[in-house]
């Protein structure tokens, strides 16, 4: 994972170059959460940038009763530009004016 990247992996072979962003669902195939900076780097580098939804994961307890991930159907898009009307606004942050005051 790249930290200070919009996108999950950078994968090569020879020159060419994926910048691979990567998302996973136990749900059916649909709706993923992006960030403002994974819809700007798709744009940005389209011809680098793609997508990859796995859906469909099964979460079951290990030994430990720790959670384990298992299986999953795989879906991508590649190039992957995020176009306007494909996506919808589910968050906002919103900044109080200075001049505001704690009670």
């Amino acid at each position: 994972m790249h930290l200070q990247e919009s996108f999950d992996f950078l994968c090569t072979s020879g020159s060419e170059v994926l910048q691979l962003e990567v998302k996973g669902t136990t749900g059916d195939h649909g709706p993923v959460n992006v960030t403002a900076g994974e819809v700007t780097h798709s744009r940005e580098h389209p011809q680098h940038a793609a997508i990859a939804i796995v859906s469909g994961i099964r979460v079951t307890p290990d030994a430990d009763g720790k959670p384990t991930a298992s299986g999953g159907t795989l879906w991508l898009m590649q190039p992957w530009s995020a176009l306007p009307e494909e996506l919808k606004s589910t968050a906002f942050r919103w900044t109080p004016p200075p001049s505001s005051r704690r009670h």
